[in-house]
């Protein structure tokens, strides 16, 4: 095989798998995860118990009065996606929140659960705002 075809060939196949591995990302589903500070105070980031996936961005390490987050989380095994996590503020106690997605028996993505619980006096809510039959979805964490 002469140079120029192996050259060819060598970057046929180098554009057949960035545009595979590019469709596979694309059909991951996503968890968007919002995070709400409508505390007083300065929110920081404790602890994770781990997630199922990798973030886009990380989260925050702190939330200031009033501020918002948005992160999304892709899914990082096939049949199952979600975390962890706490945000407290020194002597105002915290919230740990969690979420999680699985698929059914049948390969069907079911609906999401997801946990607030306070400590130490904090106020926390969790709530799913949006889910896609292909397994994405949204959820938002308040911290009140």
């Amino acid at each position: 095989m002469a140079s120029g075809s192996r050259a060819f060939a060598f970057t046929a196949s180098l554009i057949a798998a960035v545009f595979a591995s590019t469709i596979l990302r694309a059909a991951e589903p996503v968890a968007t995860v919002e995070i709400v500070n409508s505390s007083v105070r300065t929110l920081i980031f404790r602890a994770s118990s781990g997630f199922q996936g990798r973030f886009e961005t990380p989260l925050p390490e702190t939330l200031a009065q009033g501020e918002r987050s948005h992160a999304e989380l892709r899914a990082g095994f096939p049949g199952s996606q979600g975390g962890g996590f706490r945000y407290g503020a020194p002597g105002a106690g915290e919230c740990d929140f969690g979420f999680l997605r699985l698929r059914g028996a049948g390969g069907e993505w079911l609906p999401p659960t997801v946990r607030a619980s306070g400590s130490g006096g904090a106020n926390c809510r969790a709530e799913v705002t949006a889910m896609e039959r292909g397994g994405g979805f949204s959820v938002r964490f308040t911290i009140e």
